[in-house]
């Protein structure tokens, strides 16, 4: 286990899902992203989190997406550039 992990998160928050790796500062090294909820009978709040592999939020997130998302964030590469977009499905809609 390195040093920042595991990731520690505030105590209102839980983890899930399957996290996603992805360069997002364009540094050549992976980030990892993933979903959180708030631990509540009925959450309604999500926050995505990218981290660098010292276990540090990137600049600027958590972020929360407009629509709590209950899978899995992914990545995709839009090829003729070096960006990683960041796609949170929920059931219906996306938020970037």
């Amino acid at each position: 286990v390195s040093a920042g992990w595991p990731k520690a998160l505030p105590p209102t928050r839980y983890a899930f899902g399957s996290p996603a790796l992805a360069d997002f500062d364009s540094d050549g090294a992976l980030e990892v992203v993933f979903n959180t909820m708030e631990k509540s009978a009925a959450p309604t709040e999500g926050w995505v989190y990218v981290v660098n592999g010292a276990g540090a939020n990137l600049p600027g997130w958590p972020k929360r997406p407009d629509v709590p998302s209950s899978c899995p964030p992914t990545n995709y590469v839009h090829y003729g550039t070096s960006a990683s977009p960041l796609v949170t499905p929920s059931g219906s809609s996306a938020s970037r």
